[in-house]
């Protein structure tokens, strides 16, 4: 009767622990260039094309990794099960998930009487919130009584049946109650039901010991439809007894899990019962039962993808207690290396196995070449799961003259964009002037991350600058630079107006009417909407005009900004105002932004350098950057400008407008300095004192202060 079973319980990851629930929001769309947190392609890397082995990923993809790079692999039937994402409800639907929807639908059918939601989680100790009900209870529920519906039971039976199955859900949140039971009288398939559902209400209720109990009376009774799980399920009871009040529940537990791997006919309950028991060895035996799943994972073939998930689990628990795990098998000390040890173990280990794993490893964290780790990494084959990992590293370890044509060579071969994107990287590292470093610097997005998930790119991607050519650009680049750079035939568009916009930001604070001037046609083609108030500043006769023409472009463009950004920077359009402060600019810590953990791979904890540029030119960009630091915040010189504009030229219809903006300015800048409060006082006051009539003024309700958020 497998296909009736109502499985009332969840799955044994819920029913062990709480499920992680994530921060809230808001959260910003990441663009990513190479995966942060694990493969884009998870199907492409559990089929064992590893592309870029990536320390920092989470350690699942880790012990993919060893498998494949050791020759073991991973076969169909785990690669399916390690891709399936488990059914898990909405957190954040106060109605409850999908499935607990559908039984919610389903029960009315009968004619029970509707209910809008049903909670699937309960508090149980110490305000730690645990998934009690998972999606499977709900689902099952649902397909039982769809059966009983079609078999043509009794209505006034079936909605005898929805209401004591109503009393097992409320138990899922809270005291709900247990159902009662069925005399004599009651058709057969009722009481053998009711039995089950007393049952399962003493499970979610808490009452542990009273649903083993009856889940064993259920396993006696051979008439019982539930009769085959009814052992199974006993186990569970006593398991969520162990996580819950009595650790020393957990001999019981094992001893009835024994039982049920012992009898043949619960075979289908078997890979279930194995996975508790590994849990049950993981908390009564940690270090037994790692090293244990550990060797599992170092020889057997297949079946291997809960004994990962388990092995990856108690890996990261002795992590986050700050433990440290048995390193005695070999994939347990590849991993920890991997993740944490930048010395010379991993060569160490290379040299006295030479195995492929380690010599992964021994690239990956080498910062300088080993002759024979290098004539090792050259014969890895295309063919390998470790290539471009491989590759990667060793074109990383030569001389930059040697590594140049090869690392050419590799970008003229097809391979996945994230992967791409970080040899691009290295090309970069290597270029010889402004020209070459401006040809590897734009970037194909490969994903993105919107605070819950990555997901790969679809469509057509857009090109930006990774965090490594932002911060050159942004440091190291003088003004002439970035202005070639507005120009490059190597950078599309987005990239150009991103240069452009920088420059003119730059010009107006530096004080560079030339370069300002020169760099206006470029900016206004490529951002037409900036056309107007460009063509006011290139028309102003004197420096006084031309400072507040600046201003009022800047006022009306909270986007206008002296810097390179990485991915596709500010998300809010550049004339539009950024409700969460992101206008115009800040330039504390600005020049010191550290790379992303991909990229980590190629610089290996260096900051990115152009290593071509004179002396001359490293000296003109710190100059450069000192005097942008010394000029006024932007909230202050746009407030400053537009009150001594008003006070020379009081008749210009743009004043009023132009003081509301400032005063707005203050309010949603990202920061301010010592004058900025003075100068957006003055703002207001003026606004109100002179064009109080106007539209502006009434829009100017109040002054904000700088600091004040």
């Amino acid at each position: 009767m497998a296909k009736t079973i109502l499985i009332l319980f969840v799955l044994a990851g819920a029913l062990i622990a709480p499920e992680d629930l994530s921060s809230c929001g808001p959260f910003e769309t990441e663009h990513l260039f190479a995966s942060k947190r694990g493969p884009l392609d998870q199907a492409r890397y559990f089929g064992g094309r590893l592309d870029i082995v990536e320390p920092h990923y989470p350690r699942i993809y880790l012990v993919a990794a060893y498998r494949y790079l050791s020759g073991l692999g991973l076969s169909a039937a785990d690669q399916k099960a390690l891709l399936t994402r488990p059914a898990g409800p909405d957190y954040w639907n106060p109605q409850g998930g999908g499935a607990a929807q559908d039984w919610l639908r389903m029960r009315v059918t009968v004619g029970a009487p509707a209910m809008d939601h049903v909670d699937q989680f309960r508090i149980y100790d110490q305000n730690e919130l645990t998934l009690n009900c998972g999606d499977d209870a709900f689902r099952n529920a649902a397909a039982v009584l769809g059966e009983h519906f079609r078999a043509g039971r009794n209505h006034d039976d079936l909605r005898a049946w929805v209401a004591a199955q109503d009393q097992v859900f409320a138990n899922c949140s809270g005291a709900g109650g247990v159902p009662a039971p069925l005399g004599a009288g009651a058709a057969s398939w009722m009481r053998a039901d009711r039995a089950y559902q007393i049952a399962a209400a003493k499970f979610y209720g808490g009452g542990f010991d009273g649903a083993a109990s009856d889940f064993l009376l259920i396993a006696a009774d051979r008439t019982s439809p539930w009769h085959g799980i009814a052992p199974y399920l006993a186990a569970r009871a006593l398991i969520r007894k162990t996580t819950l009040v009595d650790a020393n529940a957990a001999a019981a537990a094992q001893d009835q899990l024994r039982k049920v791997l012992a009898d043949p006919d619960a075979a289908q309950w078997h890979a279930s019962a194995r996975g508790l028991m590994r849990y049950l060895r993981m908390r009564t035996d940690p270090p037994g039962a790692f090293n244990e799943m550990a060797h599992a994972l170092e020889t057997e073939k297949t079946g291997v993808a809960g004994i990962m998930n388990d092995y990856r689990l108690l890996f990261d628990r002795l992590d986050n207690h700050q433990q440290n795990p048995p390193r005695d098998a070999d994939i347990t000390d590849w991993i920890a290396t991997m993740q944490h040890d930048a010395d010379d173990h991993a060569l160490a280990k290379w040299r006295a196995t030479r195995s492929l794993p380690w010599l992964v490893a021994a690239l990956t964290w080498a910062d300088k070449p080993d002759a024979e780790m290098m004539a090792a990494a050259a014969r890895v084959g295309e063919s390998s799961p470790a290539y471009l990992t491989v590759e990667l590293h060793r074109l990383r370890l030569l001389p930059a003259d040697e590594a140049r044509p090869r690392l050419d060579a590799m970008l003229s071969r097809k391979m996945p964009v994230a992967a791409r994107n970080l040899f691009l990287a290295e090309r970069m590292r290597v270029a010889r002037d402004w020209d070459e470093l401006l040809r590897f610097a734009p970037r194909t997005e490969a994903g993105t991350f919107d605070g819950v998930r990555e997901e790969a790119t679809t469509g057509r991607p857009a090109r930006y600058f990774d965090e490594d050519a932002a911060s050159i650009l942004d440091r190291q680049a003088p003004l002439a630079v970035l202005r070639q750079a507005a120009q490059s035939p190597w950078l599309p568009a987005n990239l150009q107006l991103e240069a452009a916009r920088a420059v003119w930001v730059r010009s107006i604070m530096l004080g560079d009417v030339a370069m300002a001037k020169d760099i206006a046609p470029v900016l206004a083609s490529l951002a037409p909407y900036l056309q107007p108030q460009l063509e006011g500043y290139l028309a102003a006769p004197v420096e006084k005009s031309r400072t507040f023409a600046a201003a009022w472009l800047l006022l009306n463009n909270p986007g206008m900004r002296p810097w390179i950004d990485a991915g596709p920077g500010r998300g809010t359009p550049t004339p539009r105002i950024d409700s969460f402060r992101d206008n115009w600019w800040c330039l504390a810590n600005r020049w010191n932004l550290p790379v992303n953990a991909p990229l980590d791979l190629v610089y290996q904890g260096a900051a990115p350098e152009a290593g071509f540029l004179s002396k001359a030119e490293r000296d003109q960009a710190r100059q450069e950057r000192q005097r942008m630091d010394a000029f006024p915040a932007a909230a202050t010189f746009m407030a400053q400008q537009a009150v001594e504009w008003a006070g020379t030229h009081p008749g210009d219809p743009r004043v009023p407008e132009a003081l509301h903006l400032a005063v707005r300015g203050v309010r949603y800048v990202c920061g301010g300095d010592g004058d900025t409060d003075r100068w957006a006082k003055r703002a207001f006051r003026l606004l109100h004192v002179s064009y109080a009539k106007t539209e502006a003024a009434r829009q100017t309700p109040y002054w904000y202060q700088a600091g004040a958020r």
